[in-house]
């Protein structure tokens, strides 16, 4: 069960790899400067697989007994995604704040990128829910 656990947390840490390498292998904010906003969809999507591939995992070894119903699923999945964009957000306010960096440019901006995670973290469960639990 560890090791299913522990690949159900594969999609963000794919994901984070890819991000930090087209940032500092390819400079890919200046070559494509609103890159930003695939990379938060995509994170709400990777969250998400990971929240339902952790619950797929719960219900193949009888630790959750009854399918959750399809509201209630995918509004467990959004709250899961969009908890971990807040969090994200705020390391990005923390570190522009205390590190000097410029990685938030405004509440537009942050607003933008918890809207776009959770459309994507949505959209996963939605489409999990339709294929994979109706089976």
């Amino acid at each position: 069960m560890v090791q299913k656990i522990f690949l159900a947390f594969l999609p963000p840490i794919v994901l984070f790899t890819f991000h930090v390498c087209a940032i500092y292998l390819f400079n890919i904010y200046r070559r494509i400067p609103n890159f930003d906003m695939p990379m938060h969809i995509g994170g709400g999507v990777a969250i998400a697989l990971t929240t339902l591939l952790v619950y797929r995992v719960l219900r193949e070894e009888n630790i959750l007994r009854e399918r959750l119903v399809p509201w209630l699923l995918v509004f467990l999945t959004v709250s899961v995604v969009v908890f971990v964009a807040v969090g994200w957000e705020f390391a990005e306010f923390l570190a522009d704040t205390y590190l000097g960096t410029v990685m938030q440019a405004g509440l537009a901006d942050t607003m933008g990128d918890l809207f776009l995670g959770m459309c994507g973290g949505g959209a996963t469960a939605a489409v999990f829910w339709r294929v994979v639990e109706q089976k």
